[in-house]
């Protein structure tokens, strides 16, 4: 069974990521935690496809097994082209559509009235 893993790319504002740079960062450090036959058991995918480069968000596809194993290594990765970084995990689904409709949007500051 499939599931979807959504991730945020947060730095100090200054730089934006394209789609192969995060992919390229998110592979190395998969590849360098679980390895390569990991990689395949847990059938690992970075959807380039589904990046947001104005949110820094996209999409990993792995199994429910490789769920761990991938957000070990997505925590061990500290930089991206010589920009710190830090990759937090906003949430795992079991379709796209979810995963795109809880943890892909910007959500809205919403002030309470005093009263």
């Amino acid at each position: 069974m499939s599931r979807y893993i959504v991730f945020e790319l947060l730095t100090d504002g200054r730089t934006a990521f394209s789609s192969d740079e995060a992919a390229s960062a998110i592979t190395k450090a998969v590849l360098l935690e679980i390895g390569s036959t990991g990689a395949a058991l847990a059938e690992f995918r970075v959807m380039r496809e589904r990046f947001e480069p104005k949110l820094q968000r996209g999409i990993i596809k792995t199994n429910i097994k490789g769920i761990t194993g991938v957000r070990a290594a997505l925590a061990l990765i500290t930089n991206i082209g010589g920009q710190k970084v830090l990759v937090n995990v906003r949430g795992v689904s079991g379709t796209i559509k979810s995963g795109m409709s809880k943890f892909m949007v910007k959500k809205r500051k919403v002030m309470k009235k005093c009263t």
